[in-house]
């Protein structure tokens, strides 16, 4: 299985002048990329097909990269804080009577702890808050 001599006999007649021009004219307006132009050649009324396009704008080495993305710095991670033991919880219940008033409790509570098989872990519900007063 053999190439066919016509293979190397056969001279491309693209005329693709009138592409480069439109291609050339377009970037001088603006400085963004393939997509950009192509947008801008088609809105012209231009009917080539963006393969086309492509093929010409490679062609004359109009191919930009597409400028870095900023790095964000580096996130600090704090370690999570616990409340203390002099902290209290507050839970807070919201309601409705019979009569489609609503309603909010409060209930302030002292922080317990919790035997489980492995040690002692606090378990809390509710909010907490750090005494301003000195009388727990």
């Amino acid at each position: 299985m053999g190439i066919h001599k016509s293979f190397f006999y056969y001279e491309s007649t693209k005329d693709d002048s009138e592409v480069e021009a439109a291609i050339r004219q377009k970037a001088e307006a603006t400085d963004d990329g393939f997509w950009k132009i192509f947008r801008l050649i088609r809105k012209d009324g231009h009917p080539w097909n963006h393969k086309k396009v492509h093929r010409v704008y490679e062609a004359i080495h109009f191919n930009k990269r597409k400028p870095l993305r900023k790095r964000l710095p580096a996130r600090v991670k704090n370690p999570l804080v616990t409340p203390d033991q002099n902290s209290f919880h507050m839970n807070f219940k919201i309601g409705a009577m019979e009569t489609e008033s609503k309603f909010c409790t409060r209930s302030p509570g002292v922080r317990h702890r919790t035997a489980i098989s492995n040690g002692l872990t606090d378990r809390t519900e509710g909010l907490f808050l750090t005494p301003t007063f000195s009388g727990l």
